[in-house]
C-alpha cells in the first residue's frame, strides 16, 4: 500500500459496509477508499473539540455497523452524515464483537455490553484490586485477561469466573481463538497456550523466530484453511495445528510485495477474503490467502500445453500434476523447475484430453483422473 506521513504503529483495522478500510494508530484515524488515504481525526475531535482524543480498536459487526473505541467512549459511525457519535461514554480500553451481535467493552472500572439493536447498555464493576488488559471473544465465550489469568465473563450473573492461569508474568494473554474443540490463547512472550473447553492446559506452542522463543506477540488470526497467523515484533508467524508445522514471513528489502515492516501490530480478516496487516511505521499491507508467492505458468513450448486449467494436485514428492480441458495431463517437476510430459497413459493408448478433476491418493501413490466422456482412470506417479 502507498505510504502516508504517519509513522506510528497501526493497531487496529476494519472494513466498513461500503468496502472502505479504516485503521487507527494511538493518536490517528485513517480511511483508505481504494484510491487515496485520508486522515480523519477531525471528524472525531469535532464531537468534543477541547478534549484530547486517543484511539483504540475499530470493529465492524455483522450488520455493517462500524465502532471505534476511544478515550471518550464507544463511537459509532454514521454512514449518511460521515461522522461519529458517542453511544457509550467513558474511556474504552478494549472491545470485541461477540457471536450474539453485542459489543463487549473493558473500561477502567467495569465491563460493559452494548446492544446495537435496542441501543441499551448494561455493565458491572470489576474488582478494585486487579488490573485487567483485554476483553476477547472466542466462539461462544467472552474472556477477560488479567496478566496470565483468564476469566469467563458472565453478564447475566454480573461476575467473572476464573478459566485458566498460565503462571508467568511473560504469559500475559493478548488474544484468543477457538479451534478444534479448544481455545488457543496468545501470550505476550510465552507463545500460544492451548486449553480444552474447561480451561485445562493441553499444549504449549512456542512462537520462535530466528531462535528467539520470547518474541513479543500481539494478535492472532485463524484463517479459513485452519492456519493460525501470529503478529509478532519480528515478522508474521504461521502455525498449522493439523500437522504442527510453522513458517515465518518477514520483510525483504528486495521484494516490493513482502511485509513492509517486521513489527506487526494487528491482523484483520477481510470479510471478502484475505487479511490486512498493520505494522509499525504507519504501513498497512494486504495479504491474499491464495496469491502469496504465486508463480504463473503460461502455455509455451516445453511448458503448460493448454491455457484452460481445470484441476491440479501435489504428489508425495512435491511435484504438481495439472489437468486441462483440451490439453490432457501436465506434470511440473519442482526440483528441476520444468514441465515434463507424463509417460503414455498406463493401460491405455491415449490420455484423456478433457480432464475435469484430479485426486492424488497418498496411500497408493496413484493419481485418479476424472474426464469428460472418459470415466475415471488412475496413474501410478512413481513410474513417471
Amino acid at each position: 500500500m502507498p505510504e502516508t506521513s504517519y509513522y506510528g504503529g497501526i493497531q487496529s483495522i476494519a472494513k466498513d459496509s461500503l468496502g472502505r478500510i479504516w485503521y487507527t494508530g494511538p493518536d490517528a484515524l485513517f480511511m483508505y477508499d481504494g484510491n487515496s488515504f485520508y486522515q480523519l481525526n477531525d471528524i472525531v475531535s469535532a464531537i468534543k473539540p477541547a478534549q484530547k482524543w486517543g484511539y483504540g480498536s475499530l470493529i465492524r459487526d455483522k450488520k455493517g455497523n462500524l465502532f471505534l473505541a476511544s478515550g471518550q467512549g464507544l463511537l459509532k459511525f454514521d454512514y449518511e452524515r460521515f461522522s461519529f457519535h458517542v453511544v457509550v461514554p467513558g474511556m474504552i480500553r478494549s472491545l470485541c464483537v461477540h457471536s450474539d451481535g453485542q459489543v463487549y467493552m473493558l473500561s477502567d472500572k467495569s465491563i460493559l455490553r452494548y446492544n446495537p439493536q435496542n441501543k441499551q447498555t448494561e455493565s458491572f464493576l470489576l474488582p478494585k484490586n486487579k488490573s485487567f488488559q483485554n476483553i476477547l471473544s472466542a466462539k461462544d465465550q467472552v474472556f477477560i485477561s488479567q496478566g496470565a489469568v483468564v476469566y469467563q465473563v458472565e453478564m447475566t450473573k454480573k461476575s467473572l469466573i476464573q478459566f485458566a492461569d498460565f503462571g508467568s508474568t511473560t504469559n500475559q494473554v493478548n488474544d484468543a481463538v477457538a479451534y478444534g474443540g479448544g481455545y488457543y490463547f496468545l501470550t505476550q512472550r510465552g507463545g500460544i497456550h492451548v486449553t480444552d473447553l474447561t480451561g485445562t492446559l493441553k499444549q504449549k506452542i512456542p512462537v520462535s523466530i530466528m531462535g528467539n522463543s520470547a518474541v513479543l506477540t500481539k494478535k492472532l488470526y485463524l484463517d479459513q484453511t485452519g492456519v493460525i497467523w501470529v503478529a509478532t515484533q519480528a515478522g508474521l508467524y504461521l502455525y498449522d495445528p493439523s500437522n504442527e508445522s510453522s513458517s515465518i514471513l518477514q520483510m525483504n528489502l528486495n521484494d516490493a510485495y513482502s511485509l513492509p515492516n517486521n513489527s506487526i501490530w494487528t491482523i484483520y480478516p477481510d470479510p471478502d477474503q484475505g487479511a490486512w496487516i498493520g505494522t509499525y511505521g504507519g504501513k498497512i499491507a494486504y495479504c491474499s490467502l491464495y496469491d502469496s508467492r504465486v508463480r504463473y505458468f503460461k502455455p509455451s513450448p516445453g511448458g503448460l500445453n493448454h491455457p484452460i486449467v481445470s484441476s491440479f494436485q501435489e504428489d508425495h514428492l512435491g511435484n504438481i500434476w495439472i489437468g486441462t480441458e483440451g490439453g490432457s495431463l501436465n506434470y511440473w517437476n519442482r526440483k528441476k523447475d520444468q514441465f515434463n510430459p507424463p509417460e503414455k497413459s498406463q493401460g491405455s493408448s491415449s490420455s484423456p484430453h478433457m480432464i475435469k478433476r484430479l485426486k492424488f491418493d497418498r496411500t497408493s501413490k496413484k493419481l485418479f483422473i476424472s474426464a469428460y466422456n472418459g470415466g475415471i482412470g488412475s496413474y501410478d506417479v512413481d513410474n513417471q
